[in-house]
């Protein structure tokens, strides 16, 4: 049905000019200044109608007499429908005679163009859609409704996050992993997954005390960190562009590009007052799997340790690289392989790296990770220790798609070599939202190892030793949060720009300037001991007055002020957490990665016990028999 009348579809200059509206999806408008486009859409084909165009004589183009209508261009069409096979024989006639030089006026002009798309009409109207699958039917319906909104909305929209959110509205329904990819991620997505891009080895982020600023908070070894930059640097100019107020985006593009060419960055380093120029040269960067490996304390005692903390294109490599080199001291016995807060990967990688170790895992270790800690303990090669993992037994493939775009989605779930699933979670659709179901621990199946020792399906992988984990208590959070870490650690580094011992640590006295260095920004109001559990509370309270509970109301008060209280002690109670979290932000502006997180092995509690516990043979071998329980520390 035409929408509007031929009063408004007509008239500009001395030149026919319309516009057809459909309110139904049988005809596809599209405008311009010479022609009438008719779409008829049937089974992918494509049919294009020049119906009318005519010129006076003094709109013609310069060196011509007349106008002359090119040929238009049609597609193939059913010959199963006559109907359509007529309109097409009657627009091949009707191109031929528009061809030639014509004068016609006006009124006739009008007339004979308002019958001609009558006729179109009547016959465009008669395809059916009874033979379109569902699917043809809902990209048709999806195609429509962006291109009204976008024509016709009230307010003018942004159609590429209005598609975004829409797809990913209907990809959200399935599981938290099957995802859109819009370029930038997609290109991220990508750099994680090869482990490499040209760029320079930085890692940069907002300031959080200032969000026009960007801050360096990771210099990669061997790379920007050997040029001289460090975690705290603030980034004022690249190639003499400012970059005060400008997204990290572009900054990124800015910063990445081909191998072999140079980029000149100007930085800001707390303690020095007068802002430098460094140049680097772009390289190949290679994101490092494996950012630190050697022995766990003293050498003769033959314990290695390799930290995995990804699972890209080049982790097998690189895991097999470390090894080699610790077997070069020829004092290896053992092997820590550390999967601390690793999140994943390439599958591929995950089963190349399921080789001979002893891995450590917590609650942040998933996916390729976890397939890796699942192989080593039902073929009983390795003890694992730590606490009960993520639990993502669930395998996605990444499809390109045009416009350096990309497709994630769920294809499979993977098992271990005993045959249990560790998907610790179901997912369903509730009332157009994801359900999230933990599987109980009742229902979970008993398996068995190579040896005969049992282990459950469902809920991640159960370590043969288990601790507890050490909680992100909320003053820990907070402190992370609020950047009081990073931002004491700036200051530490201005103060001592002779840098720092090897035996570096956090005693009582640098802690004591830290506790103090806390309540002067909570008196200047630059750290906020507001806890996620204030809001909430405050709501509570709220409601419970305007109901008239107001004896409660005030014993919530009283629940907000001790957890107050209580927060403020745990500087005090969590003091060897923060202390380790502060050493490692100062370390991290004297001493690269690998320096950094082997030196923090010496106080991780965790470690130093995985150590006692595998260089005993007796107990090792003993958790490794039939017989053997899981044991708690």
């Amino acid at each position: 049905m035409v929408e509007q009348g031929w009063k408004e579809a007509f008239v500009n200059q001395n030149y026919f000019r319309a516009t057809l509206f459909c309110s139904r999806h049988l005809l596809f408008k599209r405008q311009y200044n010479h022609s009438i486009r008719l779409f008829v859409v049937k089974k992918k084909r494509l049919l294009l109608f020049y119906p009318f165009c005519c010129q006076h004589p003094d709109d013609s183009p310069p060196n011509s007499t007349h106008s002359s209508h090119k040929t238009c261009e049609q597609t193939k069409v059913s010959p199963k429908n006559p109907l359509i096979s007529y309109a097409q024989r009657l627009q091949t006639l009707w191109s031929t005679f528009m061809s030639q030089p014509l004068i016609i006026p006006k009124n006739i002009a009008i007339l004979t163009s308002t019958l001609f798309l009558v006729v179109v009409i009547t016959l465009t109207r008669a395809p059916s859609y009874g033979d379109w699958d569902p699917l043809e039917q809902k990209v048709a319906l999806f195609n429509i409704i962006l291109e009204d909104i976008q024509r016709a909305y009230v307010e003018k929209v942004d159609v590429d996050k209005l598609f975004e959110t829409g797809v990913n509205a209907m990809l959200g329904s399935l599981d938290p992993y099957t995802q859109f990819e819009n370029h930038i991620e997609a290109q991220e997505m990508n750099v994680k997954a090869m482990g490499r891009y040209g760029g320079v080895g930085l890692v940069i982020a907002k300031d959080i005390r200032d969000k026009d600023q960007i801050i360096i908070i990771s210099s990669f070894e061997r790379y920007a960190f050997d040029a001289g930059l460090r975690p705290g640097d603030r980034l004022l100019q690249v190639d003499g562009h400012s970059v005060v107020g400008q997204d990290l985006e572009g900054m990124t593009q800015l910063l990445r590009g081909d191998a072999g060419t140079k980029v000149t960055v100007r930085v800001l380093r707390p303690g020095i007052s007068e802002p430098f120029d460094v140049t680097l040269t772009r390289q190949l960067i290679r994101v490092s799997d494996v950012p630190a490996y050697g022995f766990i304390g003293n050498q003769q005692d033959g314990v290695g340790y390799i930290r995995l903390q990804s699972f890209s294109s080049n982790a097998c490599t690189q895991v097999r690289n470390a090894i080699q080199e610790l077997q070069k001291s020829g004092q290896l016995k053992s092997l820590v392989l550390d999967l601390r807060d690793n999140p994943g990967g390439l599958l591929s990688s995950a089963i190349d790296v399921s080789e001979l170790f002893v891995p450590k895992v917590n609650s942040r270790t998933a996916s390729a990770a976890e397939i890796v800690a699942g192989a080593i303990q039902d073929n009983d090669l390795g003890v694992v220790f730590g606490s009960q993992t993520f639990g993502k037994g669930l395998v996605q493939n990444v499809d390109q798609l045009p416009f350096q775009t990309a497709l994630k989605y769920t294809v499979g779930k993977y098992y271990t070599p005993s045959g249990r699933c560790i998907q610790s979670s179901s997912y369903s659709l509730d009332h157009e939202k994801l359900k999230i179901t933990v599987i109980d621990q009742n229902e979970r199946k008993i398996f068995k190892t190579k040896n005969g020792r049992s282990v459950f399906d469902s809920g991640g992988i159960e370590p043969d030793i288990q601790w507890e984990e050490t909680p992100i208590h909320e003053w820990r959070r907070l402190l992370h949060q609020q950047g009081l870490l990073f931002y004491f650690a700036n200051d530490y580094a201005a103060k001592h720009p002779e840098g720092i011992h090897s035996n570096f640590h956090v005693d009582d006295a640098l802690y004591r300037k830290f506790k103090n260095y806390v309540k002067d920004q909570i008196a200047s109001g630059s750290f906020s001991m507001a806890s996620r559990f204030e809001e909430p509370l405050a709501s509570l309270r709220s409601d419970l007055e305007q109901q008239g509970y107001r004896e409660t109301s005030k014993n919530l008060e009283k629940v907000a002020d001790s957890l107050k209280l209580e927060m403020e002690n745990e500087l005090e109670h969590f003091d060897h957490t923060i202390r380790h979290d502060l050493e490692d932000s100062i370390r991290a502006r004297f001493q690269p990665d690998s320096a950094r997180i082997m030196a923090g092995l010496l106080r991780d509690e965790e470690i130093l016990q995985t150590k006692q516990v595998i260089s005993d043979g007796i107990l090792y071998a003993k958790l490794l028999s039939p017989q053997n329980k899981k044991a708690a520390v």
